[in-house]
């Protein structure tokens, strides 16, 4: 008897395609869809991200987000992971990691994990964004951070236990 698949949520931000959508484009593709049933949430729309994801049959919706407070947003992301029974929540980027892991929160998903971008390298992180990481990081089971020196950012500047910050280093085709 095959094991049911595992419900897989990503929520990132849409607009742009930069080096985290193109990361989070390689990880969709190479996971094995016997296992996962992976969809993608844009918090805003992008023709772009649209067509990648399309190109690579992958179930995706548009949130369509009116502003960062747009928090009627929220709960329809909430209604959507719990009508999809989502098991795991994986968000990229700040947006995303806020909204997706505050939404993951009320609805109960039993695994968030938050990829963090090397910008907290450059110092151009604002301390609020860390604050709100750092309130985040209590309800978050992994963060995953793309080098050993952004794991250490991290650490640093949002002061996140480091048992929590995994390093995966980004694919390359």
């Amino acid at each position: 008897l095959p094991l049911p698949k595992i419900n897989l949520l990503y929520v990132m931000e849409g607009g742009r395609v930069g080096g985290a959508e193109q990361n989070l484009f390689t990880v969709v593709k190479s996971l094995d869809k016997t296992v996962y049933t992976i969809q993608v949430c844009l918090l805003c729309s992008s023709d772009i991200s649209e067509e990648i994801l399309k190109s690579l049959d992958i179930s995706f919706f548009v949130l369509h987000m009116k502003g960062k407070w747009d928090l009627f947003s929220i709960f329809k992301l909430v209604r959507f992971m719990r009508r999809k029974k989502i098991q795991i929540v994986h968000t990229c980027l700040y947006a995303s990691n806020t909204f997706g892991r505050i939404a993951a929160i009320l609805a109960r998903v039993p695994i968030i994990i938050a990829w963090e971008s090397g910008e907290i390298l450059l110092g151009s992180t604002p301390l609020k964004h860390c604050t709100v990481d750092r309130i985040l990081a209590q309800f978050t089971d992994y963060i995953v951070a793309c080098s050993e020196s952004a794991k250490e950012g991290i650490l640093k500047k949002e002061g996140i236990p480091a048992r929590k910050i995994k390093v995966i280093y980004n694919r390359s085709e």
